[in-house]
């Protein structure tokens, strides 16, 4: 999947928490079970950054061929 737009960029990074979330469960080490559901909340709060209005991430975003989400 091409990422186009903010919007799709930031369902992928929610796809990837969800991913992370079940690596999680799987994995028996608790520091790479931790380090995995940082990572997915990590991800989240990318993707909530990006749907925030407001104009903290259009020069981050233009600067890679996207335009903001309306």
């Amino acid at each position: 999947m091409a990422i186009r737009n903010p919007r799709l960029l930031a369902l992928r990074f929610r796809q990837n928490a969800i991913d992370c979330e079940k690596n999680a469960r799987k994995d028996l080490v608790p520091e790479q079970r931790d380090q995995l559901l940082k990572t997915a909340n990590h991800y989240r709060a990318l993707a909530d950054k990006i749907d925030e209005p407001g104009g903290k991430w259009d020069a981050v975003l233009r600067s890679y061929g996207l335009t903001p989400a309306d």
